[in-house]
C-alpha cells in the first residue's frame, strides 16, 4: 500500500512519553476509548470515535503514520471531504489492520461509499482483521493534510512541470474565499514567514503557512512554466524568474475546466533568500459583468456630472486614486455607459496594462513590460506606449483609453488627444481630484494647458471602503451607554452640525452574522467614496496661476464635496460606519477644519 509518512506531524499532546523519550504508546484513556469503540460497534460503523471536531493536526488523538495517496482512491471527494490513514496505531494489537478515516461531519452520510473504497480500491477485504476508526475533522484540516500530502512531497514537486502546486493553492483560495482580489506568495527563510496571504475586501489576511522549499518551488515553477506558456496567452518579463530583481508578467491557465487570468508582480527578499509573488486576479472564468454607472456607488449629483462630461465630443476623463481603488472598473462602467448611449456609432480603443476585463465592442491593446535589466529599451512600457499612441490616431477612434499617466509622454498624449477632437480616458495615482495638477507638475506638464476647456474635463478621484452588514449592524442605542464609539461620534456630529442623522448611523458588529458569512469585523463588500470635479473657467484660471487652494475653495463653494464628505453622506444613510471611515479616509471633523481654513460653509449631506 502506497502512503506518505506523516510522522513529522505526530502530536505530543495525546500520547505519553516512554522511558526512551519516544512517543510510542497511546495514553491509557485513549487506549480504553478505542477498546470500547471497537467493542460497541463494528469497524464499519458510521459513528465517530468521539464528539470532538478536530481542527488542527496537533489535536488528533494519535499519530497518523501515513495517508493513502490520492492515486489509490477513485472517490472524487477524497482529499476534500475525507482521507484515510493506514498507519498502525502504536500500542494496539499488532494482529489487525488499523485504518483511521478522517472525514467531515456532513460526509458521514456517505460512509457506505467509504467502506466500498476501503474494500475495492485499497483491497481490505478481510473484515475480521481490519478495524476502522472514524474521526470527525473540519474541512480545513482535510484540505490542509491533503495539500501537504498530495502536493508537498519531494516526489510530486519534482514532477511539478505544469505548475500544479500553484494551481491547487489558487483553487483552494478561490473556493474558500471567492471575493479574493489578490494572492500573495511570500517566501522567506525566516521560520514562520513563508506564507500565502490573500486580500479580501481590501484587507490582507493569512491563508496558510508553507515550508520554505515548498513555496519557493511553487513560485519558481509557476513563473517559469505557467508564465512562459505563450500559447495560452501568458507572458513574463525576462526568460525565467530571477530571484534577485523585480519582474512582471501575466498568467493565463486552465484548472478544473476554469480559465484563470492574473497579473503578477515579483519582488525579491534578498536578505531572506526569497521573494514576494503578488497575483492580481483579473478573471476567474465567469462571464465578466460590468457594473452599470447608475449602480456604481456614486452620489446622484456625481453620476449626472460624469454622464454630462463624458458624453461631450472631446475632453479628458481622468480617474484618480491609489492602487486598488477601483479606478479601472469605474472607467469600464463609464465606457459601458457611452456604448449604450451611442449604439455602435463610435469607435472605442484602449491601451491597458494589463487588460483587466474583455470589453465587447472595444479594441483593447495590452501593454506589457517585457524588458529586463539586461534588455534594450525597445520593449519597455514607455517605448510601447509611444508606438501605440502613434498607431491609435490612425485607427480613426472617437473614444480612447490610454491607461495610466506615469510620464510626460503619456500625459502629453492624453491632453493632446482631447484637444484634437477625441474623448480620452486615463488614470493617475493621486489622493484627491485637487491634487491632480500638482501630480502633472511632476511630469513636466505646463500649467497653461488648463485654460483650455477640453483639458481635464472631469476628474473622478475615489477610494473603496468596506460597508457594514445591513443585517447585523447596530444603531447607537443598541450599544452600551458608555460606548466610546458613540461618544466620539456624537462629538464629531456635533462639530459638523449633523446630529440629526445620529439615528441613521450603523455600527459594525464584531463577528458578523449568517448573512455576512460571520465576517470577523461585521463588514462585507466595498463601496466607492468619490469626489467628482468638473472645473469651470474660474478653476482653470486659478490652476493656471498655481492657486490650487483658491481653486478648491471655489469648487467647494459651488457644490463640490470631497471623498471624506461623500463617506459622511453614506454614513448618514447607514451604509458606512464612522470607525471605518476614520481608518480608511480621515477623521470626520477634518471636513469642518478644511472648510474653515478655506473659508467655506460646512458640508450638509441632504440625505
Amino acid at each position: 500500500m502506497t502512503s506518505t509518512n506523516l510522522a513529522e506531524y505526530r502530536p505530543a499532546t495525546s500520547i505519553v512519553e516512554s522511558s526512551a523519550n519516544e512517543y510510542d504508546i497511546l495514553s491509557d484513556s485513549i487506549s480504553g476509548d478505542l477498546i470500547k469503540y471497537f467493542g460497541s460497534r463494528s469497524s464499519s460503523s458510521s459513528h465517530f470515535f468521539n464528539d470532538l471536531t478536530y481542527d488542527t493536526r496537533e489535536q488528533l488523538p494519535w499519530a497518523l503514520g501515513g495517508i493513502i495517496d490520492k492515486d489509490k482512491v477513485a472517490h472524487p471527494a477524497y482529499g476534500k471531504k475525507f482521507l484515510i490513514s493506514d498507519g498502525h496505531i502504536q500500542g494496539m494489537d499488532e494482529g489487525y489492520n488499523y485504518l483511521t478515516v478522517l472525514m467531515t461531519e456532513d460526509f458521514s452520510k456517505s460512509i457506505t461509499q467509504v467502506r466500498a473504497t476501503i474494500r475495492d480500491d485499497l483491497g481490505y477485504t478481510d473484515h475480521t482483521h481490519t478495524k476502522v476508526i472514524n474521526l470527525k475533522c473540519s474541512e480545513d484540516l482535510i484540505l490542509l493534510l491533503a495539500d501537504v500530502i498530495f502536493m508537498g512531497s519531494e516526489e510530486n514537486q519534482s514532477k511539478d512541470d505544469e505548475g500544479r502546486s500553484f494551481k491547487a493553492i489558487t483553487a483552494s483560495v478561490l473556493e474558500s474565499h471567492p471575493a479574493t482580489s489578490d494572492i500573495h506568495f511570500e517566501v522567506s527563510n525566516i521560520p514562520g514567514n513563508t506564507l500565502v496571504r490573500i486580500r479580501v475586501d481590501g484587507d490582507l489576511i493569512d491563508f496558510k503557512e508553507y515550508t520554505y522549499d515548498r513555496l519557493y518551488e511553487t513560485v519558481d515553477v509557476a513563473y517559469n512554466i505557467i508564465g512562459g506558456d505563450e500559447a495560452s496567452g501568458s507572458s513574463i518579463q525576462g526568460n525565467n524568474l530571477s530571484w534577485k530583481e523585480p519582474q512582471s508578467g501575466k498568467f493565463i491557465y486552465t484548472y478544473n475546466n476554469t480559465q484563470i487570468e492574473m497579473r503578477v508582480e515579483f519582488a525579491p527578499r534578498e536578505t531572506e533568500g526569497g521573494g514576494d509573488l503578488v497575483c492580481r486576479i483579473t478573471s476567474k472564468g465567469e462571464k465578466s459583468s460590468i457594473r452599470k454607472l447608475d449602480k456604481a456607488g456614486y452620489h446622484p449629483v456625481q453620476t449626472l456630472l460624469i454622464k454630462k462630461h463624458s458624453s461631450k465630443k472631446q475632453g479628458n476623463i481622468l480617474f484618480a486614486g491609489v492602487t486598488g481603488s477601483g479606478k479601472t472598473q469605474s472607467m469600464y462602467s463609464v465606457i459601458d455607459y457611452l456604448q449604450d448611449l451611442y449604439k455602435s456609432t463610435r469607435k472605442f480603443v484602449t491601451a491597458e496594462n494589463p487588460i483587466e476585463m474583455n470589453l465587447e465592442g472595444v479594441s483593447q491593446v495590452n501593454l506589457e513590460d517585457n524588458s529586463s535589466a539586461s534588455d534594450n529599451e525597445m520593449n519597455t512600457l514607455t517605448k510601447q506606449f509611444e508606438r501605440i499612441s502613434e498607431s491609435f490616431m490612425r485607427l480613426d477612434p472617437d473614444i480612447m483609453g490610454t491607461g495610466e499617466i506615469r510620464c510626460y509622454n503619456s500625459a502629453k498624449f492624453a491632453i493632446e488627444s482631447a484637444r484634437t477632437g477625441h474623448v480620452c480616458f486615463s488614470t493617475i495615482h493621486a489622493a484627491s481630484s485637487c491634487d491632480v495638477p500638482g501630480r502633472l507638475d511632476g511630469f513636466g506638464v505646463a500649467r497653461s494647458v488648463y485654460q483650455s476647456s477640453n483639458t481635464l474635463t472631469v476628474i473622478i478621484a475615489q477610494s473603496l471602503v468596506r460597508t457594514v452588514c445591513p443585517s447585523c449592524s447596530r444603531s447607537y442605542d443598541e450599544l452600551p451607554n458608555n460606548s466610546p464609539l458613540v461618544y466620539s461620534l456624537i462629538q464629531s456630529l456635533s462639530s459638523l452640525e449633523l446630529l440629526e442623522y445620529l439615528p441613521n448611523i450603523r455600527f459594525a458588529k464584531q463577528g458578523g452574522c449568517e448573512e455576512c458569512n460571520y465576517s470577523v469585523d461585521g463588514r462585507v463588500g466595498r463601496t466607492p467614496v468619490a469626489e467628482v470635479l468638473a472645473p469651470d473657467q474660474t478653476i482653470r484660471n486659478l490652476w493656471a496661476k498655481n492657486e490650487d487652494d483658491l481653486a478648491k475653495a471655489h469648487w467647494l463653494n459651488t457644490g463640490g464635496f470631497t471623498k471624506l464628505e461623500h463617506a459622511i453622506y453614506k454614513m448618514c444613510k447607514g451604509v458606512l460606519d464612522p470607525e471605518m471611515i476614520e481608518r480608511e479616509i480621515d477623521q470626520l471633523v477634518v471636513s469642518r477644519l478644511d472648510r474653515e481654513e478655506l473659508n467655506v460653509s460646512l458640508y450638509h449631506p441632504e440625505v
